[in-house]
């Protein structure tokens, strides 16, 4: 079992100001999850596709892993997309 940390947001974006992914950034480095265990996503106007999420969920993440975020909305936009990403068991 390996604890996995992962948070999404935008930043730098000149359109949409959210100072929510680095106070999400600050909370991961936080927790004492080693940094490369963290993954991040950062969206901008035109861009909010969640890469690191869907590489990790294919290619690291296995059965009995943990996968730590800040807030639950890192995971997805809406609902649907939530649950088209993420298997809960």
């Amino acid at each position: 079992m390996t604890i996995y940390g992962y948070v999404s947001g935008f930043y730098g974006d000149k359109i949409i100001k959210d100072p929510d992914l680095e106070r999400h950034v600050m909370v991961l480095l936080g927790s004492g999850i080693p940094r490369e265990n963290c993954f991040a996503d950062r969206f901008n106007y035109n861009n909010q596709e969640r890469y690191e999420l869907h590489k990790f969920l294919a290619n690291v993440a296995k059965e009995g892993d943990i996968l730590f975020v800040p807030e639950l909305t890192d995971l997805y936009s809406n609902v649907r997309e939530l649950c088209v990403s993420v298997r809960f068991s």
